[in-house]
């Protein structure tokens, strides 16, 4: 696909390309881990609604996994030299995810802001 092949020409370009993309990725996901875990906290576990909420949240993710997973499959070319570096973007996305549905979640149903 003609995206991956430009992200492999920018990527082998220099090895700080690379290492942009590898810090980059790992800044996005540990910033969403981090809002993920402080988010699902507290949506508390005390009766059947907040656990469906905490669901509905990891539904989210699952669909995400899977969606971009079969995306990659589909799209990334095997023969690209960063195969194994775009294997962790799906993983990345649907931490993303997750933490933007925890946090919509919570400000919805828990807190009660967004009506």
């Amino acid at each position: 696909m003609f995206i991956f092949n430009r992200m492999d020409d920018f990527l082998a370009h220099s090895s700080e390309n690379f290492i942009l993309f590898i810090v980059i990725g790992t800044i996005v996901g540990l910033g969403s881990l981090i809002i993920y875990g402080i988010y699902m906290k507290k949506i508390r576990n005390g009766d059947d609604h907040t656990l469906l909420l905490k669901s509905r949240v990891g539904e989210h993710m699952f669909y995400s996994l899977l969606f971009s997973l079969v995306f990659f499959l589909l799209f990334v070319p095997s023969e690209s030299e960063f195969y194994r570096q775009y294997m962790f973007l799906p993983i990345i996305i649907s931490i993303l995810v997750g933490a933007i549905s925890s946090l919509y979640i919570y400000r919805k149903h828990i807190h009660g802001v967004m009506k």
